[in-house]
């Protein structure tokens, strides 16, 4: 690579040009070894020498041989050009030969002036080293980012040159010449031919290059060896590949001749199935053309030919063996749903789909045969799968078997005696399947909570959207798609007019019959949210009567569900989609005669009792709601007893004493005061069911509410006021406690027992309103089937009081007192007398006449002492210690 470079360039500092051009060599450099790849040497010659004075004066005394030589410096192998110090050295190496020859050419020159000029030469020829230097630097040098150079050498040239001028004639512009200047070439001619052309071995591909076409040929060696063993391996593989499968195919055709021959006409489907197999490996074992590797077709494969055979015969086998035991085992499911019509006609048409081919729909015969056989092997999953891959090829082909007619006439015999329009609503339902179920809960607004038993689920069909969707525009289309099956039945496809009108009829009323029991079954499941409080009771009852009334929202559901136009508004409708239907012209002759002759026909005799049976039975529910599915004047009367309820509750539940606040209710309710519980039970009186009983055990479940937190206060005051005071001062002691030896304070006994005591004020002040019947006989008031939920305990005990203080205070008296007669009849022989005292009283028995005693109790002195003769008794209650151990016996006086 030859790089030149003007030595005018390098003499004038003040040229910018050397760096711009140090930057293009580079650039070119690089350009070169990114294009070509090769580390060429780099030769800088430097042209127009003559521009240094003196040039031309001290070589001119040369001779041709001479001025053919080199003038420059070469470095030597090993040493970078590119170095500074090394490329110094060289030019001072070449300043120093010349500087020996300057004192020989000054010698033979005579012209004092060129003789200065010659003087002066290597001087001037060694100050173009410094820019020299920064000029290699520049283009040549290598850094982190970009590669050295190869500098070989710096050599000065002296070529002829070419001036150009210019010539201008009046009036127009001449062309510039080329026209050769005096001098004459000097230090080229050695340099290309001693230098540069010797070195060319130089310029070599750099060591990346050599490696990559070094890989790229031994990469084609390998492939082409690669190429040639693929090949062998390629046709050793497709010979061994084919003779395996020609191997493989002889051992399965033993297999399957073995398997065949124990076949028998009694054999199961499960049995014939292996032998199905082997046939269908076998026909397997050479794949389609499609599916061959290119390696298999090399002149040995045998695929085609034995495929045609193999197939041959596993069609043949699919048609002796499948065959014949799928039509049986359809035949056996006739006879076996003869008493099931709807089983039976599904039977029937997959029977005759199977033998009769113009009327097969292969798609349908898989999906049964498949049912079928997901019963009857149940748990054998893998032979399901491959039955079904074989009778689906079964299907492909064409074949015909011959019908049993005995049968099918049975068959179609057992089916014609069901009405026609149970089979369409039957077909009818089963196709509304697809419908979404209705719930109540879904379309009762937000206050649905407050209501139970609304996730009742009505099918589709039975709502007003499934009756005028579908029932109407898609019940001429079931009835057309039935009698397009009426070759199953063995009958004409064509309905007249009078027929079609007595089928929608015979429909209708099958269709509004299950329609008004869904509806029925779904309401009578709605009741009202059971509560646990007060408050919660508050906020189910203003739930009740909010904007969104779930009430209300049901009677319009309900209301909305169950009144419908006449059938004659919508048989526009089943006519179009009985066409989108059944397209094509068989079908628009059944359009015809179901469209437009039901049309003129039904729309002025179709009779709507069915219909109106329905909504007689919802009726008394629509009356409820006025035209703007707003609540009528019995609907608001029940509503405003609600709500007058809600806000008792609402104060019940805010009370700082919910127990003392349903008492007061409940007292006032028993003492025959008007309230909200009473005003709710008349307003449900009159409104229809279930709506009535739901607000009537809305009452009853207020009612027991309050009068079970009635008995909770109760039963606090008796335990704070009656309770307490026994159990402090009457209980264990006598006579409350035969065996007490504590007796009862007779202040105590009349505290308690004696007229507007503690037992009487307890019963007058809280009980007396729940409780009716005389003394002693006291039974719990019911009001609407509810009493206090108290124990008939309670009730007794107040009747042991009523008699305890009819006894001791039988004459209204502040002090309990008993006056009783002693008579004594006998007395032992071996005691003379016997000595009763109480107080001061004192009866004296002998033997001899009776005499009665009067005695009083309680005796006002000696503390009430009571003695018998011998043994003593004191306390009041002395006197009924010793009639405890004594027997007495009632008189009448």
């Amino acid at each position: 690579m030859l790089v030149t470079l003007p030595v005018d360039i390098l003499v004038d500092e003040r040229d910018k040009r050397l760096e711009k051009l140090a930057e293009d060599v580079r650039a070119r450099l690089d350009e070169v070894f990114q294009q070509l790849h090769v580390d060429v040497p780099v030769y800088l010659i430097l042209t127009k020498a003559d521009s240094i004075a003196g040039f031309d004066d001290f070589f001119d005394q040369l001779s041709r041989e001479e001025s053919e030589q080199v003038l420059g410096g070469t470095f030597q192998n090993g040493q970078s050009g590119t170095d500074s110090g090394v490329l110094i050295q060289e030019f001072e190496t070449l300043l120093q030969r010349l500087g020996s020859q300057v004192i020989t050419r000054i010698h033979q020159e005579r012209d004092s002036q060129r003789r200065g000029k010659m003087l002066e030469f290597p001087n001037l020829l060694g100050g173009i080293a410094h820019r020299l230097g920064v000029f290699v630097e520049l283009a040549f040098s290598g850094n982190r980012y970009q590669r050295a150079s190869h500098l070989r050498g710096f050599y000065l040239t002296r070529a002829p040159q070419l001036a150009q001028s210019s010539q201008r004639a009046d009036g127009e512009v001449g062309t510039g010449l080329q026209v050769p200047q005096p001098g004459k070439a000097r230090f080229i001619h050695d340099l290309l031919r001693h230098v540069i052309f010797p070195e060319s071995d130089l310029a070599v591909l750099n060591k990346e290059a050599r490696e990559k076409i070094l890989w790229r040929q031994r990469a084609v060696y390998c492939a082409a060896l690669l190429f040639l063993s693929g090949f062998g391996v390629l046709w050793a593989t497709g010979f061994s590949a084919n003779h395996d499968r020609l191997e493989r195919l002889r051992i399965l055709g033993e297999q399957w001749a073995q398997q065949r021959s124990s076949l028998t006409a009694e054999d199961d489907l499960l049995t014939v199935l292996d032998s199905l197999n082997t046939l269908y490996q076998a026909a397997q074992v050479f794949p389609d053309n499609s599916d061959v590797t290119l390696y298999e077709r090399n002149g040995l494969y045998q695929g085609e030919p034995a495929n045609d055979v193999l197939l041959r015969a596993y069609h043949a086998h699919l048609q002796g063996q499948l065959l014949p035991r799928v039509v049986r085992m359809f035949e056996a499911r006739i006879m076996a749903s003869l008493q099931d019509r709807e089983q039976l006609l599904d039977n029937l048409r997959a029977y005759l789909m199977l033998v009769q081919r113009e009327h097969r729909i292969p798609s349908a015969l898989k999906e049964r045969v498949a049912t079928d056989w997901s019963i009857r092997y149940v748990g054998h999953a893998q032979a399901q799968h491959e039955l079904n891959q074989h009778f689906g090829r079964l299907l492909e082909q064409s074949f015909a078997y011959p019908l049993n007619d005995a049968l099918v006439a049975q068959a179609r015999q057992v089916l014609r005696n069901e009405s026609f329009a149970n089979v369409v609503y039957r077909v009818l339902r089963e196709k509304a399947r697809v419908l979404p179920d209705y719930s109540l809960g879904h379309h009762t607004g937000p206050q649905a909570k407050h209501l139970a038993g609304t996730d009742y689920r009505i099918p589709g069909l039975y709502t007003r959207q499934g009756y005028e969707q579908y029932f109407v525009t898609r019940g001429t289309a079931v009835v057309t798609e039935i009698m397009r099956d009426n070759w199953v039945l063995g009958e004409s496809e064509q309905y007249n007019a009078h027929q079609l009108r007595a089928l929608m009829v015979e429909l209708e009323k099958l269709y509004f019959r299950d329609y008004a029991d869904h509806w029925a079954e779904a309401i009578g499941r709605v009741s009202l949210q059971p509560f646990e409080g007060a408050s919660q009771a508050a906020v189910q009852l203003a739930g009740l009567t909010a904007a969104h009334s779930p009430l209300l929202q049901l009677l319009v559901e309900v209301r909305d569900n169950t009144l419908f136009p006449v059938l004659a508004d919508s048989l526009g409708a089943m006519k179009a989609e009985a066409e989108k239907i059944a397209p094509g012209p068989v079908a628009l002759t059944q359009v015809a005669a179901i469209g437009d002759t039901l049309q003129q026909t039904v729309t002025d005799s179709l009779p709507t009792t069915a219909k109106q049976s329905l909504q007689r039975r919802f009726d008394p529910l629509h009356r409820l709601l006025d035209d703007e599915n707003g609540p009528a004047a019995d609907l608001i009367t029940a509503l405003n007893a609600i709500n007058e309820l809600q806000m008792q509750m609402a104060a019940l539940g805010r009370s700082g004493q919910p127990e003392l606040a349903a008492y007061e209710m409940a007292k006032g309710r028993m003492s025959g005061q008007r309230d909200a519980l009473s005003n709710l039970r008349n307003a449900a009186a009159v409104l229809p069911q279930p709506l009535g009983g739901w607000l009537n055990a809305l009452a009853e479940d207020t009612w027991s509410f309050v009068l079970y937190q009635s008995h909770h206060y109760l039963n606090q005051r008796y335990k704070a006021e009656l309770y307490s005071f026994y159990e402090q001062s009457l209980a264990k002691r006598y006579p409350f406690h035969a065996h007490s030896s504590s007796d009862v304070a007779l202040n105590d006994f009349r505290e308690f027992f004696g007229a507007q005591g503690i037992a009487e004020r307890f019963f007058d002040s809280y009980l007396k309103p729940f409780v009716s019947g005389d003394p002693g006989r006291y039974r719990l008031r019911t009001i609407d089937g509810y009493s206090l939920p108290m124990s008939r305990a309670y009730l007794d005990q107040m009747a042991g009081v009523y008699k305890i203080r009819s006894s001791f205070f039988a004459h209204r008296t502040q002090e309990p007192q008993v006056q009783f007669t002693l008579e004594p009849h006998t007395l032992d022989p071996a005691v003379r007398r016997a000595e009763f005292r109480l107080g001061d009283q004192s009866l004296e028995y002998r033997h001899g006449p009776i005499v009665p005693m009067q005695f009083r109790w309680p005796a006002d002195t000696e503390d009430g002492r009571t003695s018998l003769v011998m043994e003593g008794m004191v306390g009041r209650w002395a006197s009924k210690r010793i009639a405890a151990h004594g027997r007495c016996s009632a008189s009448l006086t």
